[in-house]
């Protein structure tokens, strides 16, 4: 395969061929200002991205998931603002929200331990075998997808170390089956708000 040559429309200003050109901001582990945030767009434009991927995990605060400090948190009308602002600079904002693994903010509290699949305190990731897991994502996933008018959604379900360690997940199938089912729940649940799913 050839590789597409980078061409840059000024000294260093990348104009390269390919259709998505995206850079991550990572809100999970440092909740950033949104006037810090704004700055990150301008820079981000400037560079030719046209693409924002807002890596979130539990950050953000909807009727489903109320469970969050402010301080640590993001409300819909700061996702908002900030899809609005990325817009008005010609980018697509992409949201990743883990749905499996790297889902400490959901699991660990106290309102959805039972949705955990390690019974530590520092657990990790959801179990996928519990239906009470797909009965809130379906809520939660609904409430976030409808705050992002591109077509893109990532939902993780890298790093899932665990999987296949609780009782309920002991029956039989799969570390890959458990895997495969899951992903494919989770884009049914995506689709019906006319998502596409992305994965790493």
């Amino acid at each position: 395969m050839k590789t597409p040559t980078i061409r840059y429309v000024k000294p260093g200003i990348l104009a390269a061929p390919w259709r998505i050109r995206a850079v991550q901001l990572d809100l999970a582990r440092q909740r950033e200002t949104l006037a810090t945030i704004g700055q990150f767009i301008g820079f981000a434009k400037e560079w030719g991205f046209n693409t924002l991927f807002l890596y979130l995990e539990g950050v953000i605060r909807t009727k489903s998931f109320p469970y969050r400090s402010v301080s640590q948190s993001y409300t819909p009308a700061d996702i908002r603002w900030i899809v609005r602002t990325a817009s008005d600079a010609g980018m697509e904002v992409v949201p990743c929200v883990p749905t499996l693994a790297h889902c400490e903010h959901f699991v660990r509290c106290r309102q959805l331990r039972q949705l955990r699949e390690e019974p530590s305190d520092v657990a990790t990731m959801f179990c996928p075998s519990n239906e009470g897991t797909h009965e809130f994502l379906g809520r939660y996933l609904a409430e976030i997808a409808a705050l992002f008018p591109g077509r893109n959604f990532h939902i993780g379900c890298d790093e899932a170390w665990p999987l296949g360690s609780c009782p309920a997940c002991r029956t039989g199938a799969s570390r890959d089956d458990l895997m495969i089912r899951h992903i494919l729940r989770v884009r049914k649940i995506l689709e019906k708000s006319g998502k596409r799913v992305w994965i790493w």
